[in-house]
């Protein structure tokens, strides 16, 4: 699997609404956890009938890809407590797809939220949230918001950060974005955030940076049938995933100074981490200690 993901021609179609049905992936593998909203959002957007239509084609089972269950939990509760952690109360969440998690958080009174995505997945949601809450999705909490928006247009992130306090600093995180990003379109995401990290203050805070180095610890995880989900992704999104990705670490921080950054790696799985889906998904053990050594977090500030 990885030296096809190694050497293949990279492919990268110039429309990013494409990526956004990987959306529905990602909400299918987390009605195995406890995450809030995630059942209601994956039965309303029908996630596993669009988990069914990409994999089909690939004669890939949906069951034989559960490993993906306990990563996208992962992924989410350590996000959650990374801004938690933060101490900040503003937060910019780019390519939100349908995970909700603003909703989660603006519970609490004092955060503000704003969720970005491209017009079509946006449109989806505030469906969705419109349903779980029965209220329009603008109107549900005064410190949630929707904003379309992609990350490579600047005019568009502003538009999104005018509902927050610029005296306020701002927290910013995505998941699952820009895997599928070429190195110009990741250098062009860095710099725009950089742009809003020095307006306000704060910290980016993401999972998404993935080395072509460690990528081969991968093919452990999943054998066969991940390498079939990731050629049935590429195919969907028109995009080689992974295939840009810097070669290591040392690469990835030297890019980070050059662009006026600096990051910190930390764990993903904490010893108080609980993983729900490491039993509902059927996951073996040997693979779930390979999750949980495995990923990462990058924290991200301006210098």
């Amino acid at each position: 699997m990885n030296q096809r993901l190694n050497e293949e021609k990279p492919a990268f179609h110039p429309d990013h609404s494409r990526i956004s049905p990987t959306a529905k992936l990602v909400a299918w593998w987390r009605t195995f956890s406890d995450i809030p909203y995630a059942k209601q959002v994956s039965e309303l957007s029908d996630a596993y009938q669009a988990v069914r239509d990409m994999l089909d084609p690939m004669g890939v089972d949906p069951a034989q890809t559960l490993w993906g269950a306990p990563l996208l939990e992962i992924r989410y509760k350590s996000l959650m407590r990374e801004i938690k952690s933060s101490g900040y109360k503003q937060v910019l969440e780019l390519a939100s797809g349908i995970a909700l998690r603003g909703l989660a958080m603006t519970a609490d009174p004092a955060c503000a939220y704003v969720e970005t995505d491209l017009p079509g997945i946006t449109r989806e949601k505030l469906k969705i949230v419109e349903a779980i809450t029965g209220k329009a999705a603008n109107e549900v909490r005064p410190n949630l918001h929707f904003v379309e928006a992609n990350v490579l247009n600047m005019k568009e992130l502003d538009a999104a950060t005018a509902k927050l306090d610029p005296d306020k600093p701002v927290v910013i995180v995505h998941e699952g974005l820009l895997q599928y990003f070429s190195r110009a379109e990741k250098i062009q995401a860095t710099r725009n955030i950089k742009a809003i990290l020095r307006r306000f203050g704060g910290i980016w805070i993401t999972p998404d940076f993935d080395f072509r180095e460690t990528v081969a610890e991968w093919g452990k995880v999943g054998s066969d049938a991940a390498g079939k989900m990731l050629e049935a992704i590429a195919q969907a999104t028109g995009r080689a995933m992974l295939s840009e990705a810097f070669e290591n670490e040392k690469e990835f921080l030297a890019f980070l100074a050059s662009e006026g950054l600096e990051g910190e790696r930390v764990r993903q799985c904490d010893a108080d981490m609980k993983v729900s889906s490491e039993k509902t998904s059927g996951i073996t053990p040997d693979i779930m200690r390979t999750l949980a050594q495995g990923l990462h977090l990058w924290k991200i500030r301006a210098l």
